[in-house]
């Protein structure tokens, strides 16, 4: 493949998409062949090191039981010094509040969720001191991260340690 191309990557989806959650802006009931992911598949960003347009990676993906979707894309891998974390978008069925929007309405397409005190909902990575359920230190300067999971009617993100 000639190298001046550009790479994509793109998201793709079938089934049932009556919540929306298929991601590709329609409430439909059910889609047999794959259909491309709205407002994630083909993003690009600039890659500090490379100095070039680089394609946004998924990192990781919780599809619900219920209907609703959750994306974090590796936005900091090649984020440079200002890399803050992994944005989060979330897409499907809501009726639970599941998706983390404050509202009710299920999503169609897939959207960045926010936080309460405004600004973009980023899973963050640093180093702190872990303790276990009584307390007591367990290890110090540890490197942690949240992950974004979807369950049964419900949406998580939790703290984990990474280990190198």
């Amino acid at each position: 493949m000639p190298e001046n191309l550009p790479t994509y990557i793109d998201i793709l989806s079938c089934g049932n998409g009556q919540w929306g959650g298929l991601g590709n802006n329609t409430f439909s009931t059910f889609q047999g062949n794959p259909v491309r992911v709205k407002n994630i598949s083909g993003l690009r960003e600039f890659d500090e090191r490379e100095q070039k347009l680089s394609p946004i990676i998924p990192h990781t993906i919780s599809v619900s039981p219920t209907g609703h979707v959750l994306l974090s894309l590796d936005t900091q891998s090649r984020g440079g010094p200002g890399g803050l974390g992994r944005d989060v978008v979330a897409w499907g069925l809501n009726h639970d509040y599941q998706l983390g929007t404050g509202r009710r309405s299920s999503l169609n397409a897939p959207m960045t969720l926010e936080r309460p005190e405004g600004g973009r909902f980023i899973l963050a990575r640093r180093k702190t001191t872990v303790r276990d359920l009584s307390g007591r230190v367990w290890k110090n300067n540890i490197e942690v991260e949240q992950c974004a999971i979807s369950g049964y009617g419900n949406s998580v993100v939790y703290w984990k340690t990474r280990y190198p």
